[in-house]
């Protein structure tokens, strides 16, 4: 059977034994009750929209595949995926295609589950991605673009990974990503760029964040983590002039790695192994200043040396209780 025209079934779509359905190329499949097909059977469409979960015991091969209601998402061979309802996995979910959350109520909750991406991850329109299980993991083979409702509370475990650009986009809140305990990895083989439109306290921000791509890593605006920040290897991390980077956890890097950028804002002492070029260093908590190849240093909190402090710019201590003791160093 082929549909020739859009199509609209208000009630069950039912293949019985081998049949094949296909469309002409192009149209829209929309089943409001239930799909179900057999063993045997085929279905070859552009675009289907469901209500419901399907029951599919043939092939699927479906350009893009709609979820408008609140359905538990079977596990099939997905191209393109598109919700625009409350949903949850009952497996491990793979798309060789683009995965989108679009819509007022529109979520995707993860469960224990792994998401794969075949390429780019979008939240729109007040949609919602929830990953609250430390088994949750969410991996984007291209970019990843949150730009929906308020994530606060959303993301509190698990990890999401990222090949490609990852944006933080104000649409309808600032904390369309507001993490407080899910991890985010870079690990892309070329380089990445990390865009938010509301980074800061009280809008969007990282909580831990792992940069493992050797290719680079640019934070093309202001930036808040407010776990730690870790590279792995030999990344090198830059900015694009300007920003200011705020760490409130520890930024780690390993020897062969680099650190280039305007302003970084550190709560708490780093470990560095690798290159460190910052223009500004600012040190906001009580630190022992390690030994760093400083460009300009503010002091905003209570500081010890831990080796004598050189510096080719300024020295600046500044706020009420703010002081540095010298000790036995220079």
């Amino acid at each position: 059977v082929q549909f020739s025209t859009n199509q609209l079934v208000n009630g069950n779509l039912t293949l019985g034994g081998t049949v094949p359905l296909t469309d002409a190329g192009g149209q829209t499949t929309t089943v409001q009750g239930t799909l179900t097909t057999p063993a045997g059977s085929g279905v070859t469409l552009a675009n289907l929209t469901l209500a419901k979960a399907p029951v599919i015991g043939g092939s699927y091969a479906v350009g893009t595949t709609t979820y408008t209601g609140t359905v538990a998402i079977p596990v099939l061979p997905y191209t393109n995926l598109t919700l625009l309802g409350a949903t949850t996995l009952t497996g491990n979910l793979t798309t060789t295609g683009a995965l989108l959350i679009q819509n007022v109520g529109a979520s995707l909750t993860l469960g224990g589950r792994t998401v794969t991406v075949g390429t780019n991850f979008t939240v729109i329109s007040s949609g919602v991605v929830v990953l609250t299980n430390a088994a949750d993991q969410l991996v984007v083979t291209g970019n990843a673009v949150f730009e929906g409702a308020n994530e606060t509370g959303a993301l509190t475990a698990g990890t999401v990974t990222v090949k490609g650009n990852f944006s933080q986009v104000t649409q309808s809140t600032g904390q369309s990503f507001a993490s407080t305990g899910t991890t985010v990895i870079l690990n892309g083989t070329t380089p990445q760029t990390v865009s938010f439109s509301s980074a800061g306290a009280g809008n969007s921000f990282f909580q831990d964040l792992q940069l493992q791509n050797t290719a680079g890593v640019q934070f093309s605006t202001n930036q808040l983590v407010n776990g730690n920040l870790t590279l792995s290897g030999t990344v090198p991390l830059t900015d694009a002039g300007g920003q200011t980077t705020t760490v409130q956890g520890v930024l780690t890097t390993p020897a062969g790695s680099s650190v280039t950028l305007a302003n970084l804002m550190l709560a708490q002492a780093p470990t560095i192994g690798g290159g460190y070029s910052v223009g500004t260093t600012t040190y906001t908590g009580s630190v022992t200043v390690p030994v760093l190849p400083y460009t300009n240093l503010v002091l905003l909190g209570t500081s010890t040396l831990a080796g004598d402090l050189t510096t080719t710019g300024a020295l600046t201590i500044q706020n009420a209780g703010a002081r540095l003791t010298l000790g036995v160093h220079t």
